[in-house]
């Protein structure tokens, strides 16, 4: 019998990095005037001279979720967080293959681990289960859970059919202390 993992908001695995497409999402992002004070600072502690993001680097985990985290503790906003994730949608790479919301929640791992290195094999997504129009499945990231939310919000209108709305819906892994754990989530549309 396997142990169960468990998978920790805001900690990065050590020498894990993002991708500086994601790292973009920051000053993308609908709140990038609240956002800039705290990414520069923590940019600059992380020993960053700049703030212009090479897309073509390779940048420490452990800052972005340092970022997040320091942004939702100063301005007790979730929804700068949201988002977050939902630029990174914007800002990302992708699969090509991918052109239903059926086909990204299916490659929702490849798109993870396509953005980010180093990170532990078990770091993502399991349990998917579709259904026509409907998709669950389990999300163990380390990321922010609202800025998973924007992100897998995010995927979801982006290939959304034409006329047709998803509805997300998550219910953390541990109610008690969501940060403990992941979260179930459910698409439909």
């Amino acid at each position: 019998m396997q142990d169960k993992v468990i998978v920790p908001k805001y900690v990065a695995a050590e020498d894990s990095k993002i991708s500086g497409f994601a790292m973009q999402a920051f000053q993308k992002s609908i709140s990038a005037d609240q956002i800039m004070p705290t990414f520069e600072r923590v940019m600059k502690d992380y020993g960053y001279d700049t703030t212009d993001i090479d897309t073509a680097e390779w940048y420490p985990l452990q800052m972005y979720f340092d970022i997040c985290k320091d942004l939702l503790e100063t301005s007790g906003d979730a929804l700068i967080l949201v988002s977050i994730g939902m630029k990174v949608i914007e800002s990302a790479q992708f699969p090509p293959e991918i052109n239903s919301i059926p086909t990204a929640m299916k490659l929702l791992m490849d798109t993870h681990h396509l953005n980010l290195q180093n990170v532990p094999e078990h770091d993502g997504y399991h349990s998917m289960e579709m259904e026509e129009k409907k998709i669950t499945f389990v999300e163990q990231t380390a990321f922010p859970h609202d800025v998973m939310y924007g992100y897998i919000y995010g995927l979801s209108r982006r290939y959304a059919e034409e006329d047709t709305v998803p509805i997300v819906e998550r219910e953390y892994l541990e109610d008690d202390a969501p940060d403990n754990d992941g979260a179930h989530y459910t698409i439909s549309w």
